[in-house]
C-alpha cells in the first residue's frame, strides 16, 4: 500500500517537473515573440495557451488530492530553480 502511494506522488512530482519544463520553454518562445515584435496575436495566443495549460494541469492535479497538487507544484519550483540556476553564470570568485 505504502508503495503504491508513493510511486503515486513520486509520478505527480515527475510530472510537475516536466510541466515545469515545458512551462519555462514556452515562456522563452513567447519572450522571443515579444522582442522580435513579430505579429501580436500570436504572441498573445501563445501566452495564452501557456497559462491556460498549466492552470489546466495543476486543475488535473488537484482533482486527483491535495498531496497530488503539492508534489506536482514542488516538482514544477524544483524545475523552475534548477533552470534558472542553469541559466545564471557562476558568480566570479575573489581571491
Amino acid at each position: 500500500m505504502m508503495e503504491s502511494i508513493a510511486l503515486r506522488l513520486f509520478a505527480f512530482l515527475t510530472l510537475g517537473a516536466m510541466l515545469g519544463s515545458a512551462y519555462l520553454a514556452a515562456l522563452r518562445l513567447n519572450v522571443r515573440l515579444y522582442l522580435d515584435s513579430g505579429a501580436a496575436w500570436i504572441t498573445l495566443l501563445t501566452h495564452a495557451i501557456r497559462v491556460l495549460a498549466i492552470v489546466a494541469a495543476f486543475a488535473f492535479c488537484a482533482r486527483r488530492g491535495t498531496l497530488a497538487l503539492i508534489f506536482c507544484v514542488v516538482g514544477f519550483h524544483l524545475m523552475r530553480t534548477v533552470t534558472i540556476s542553469l541559466a545564471m553564470p557562476a558568480p566570479a570568485r575573489k581571491s
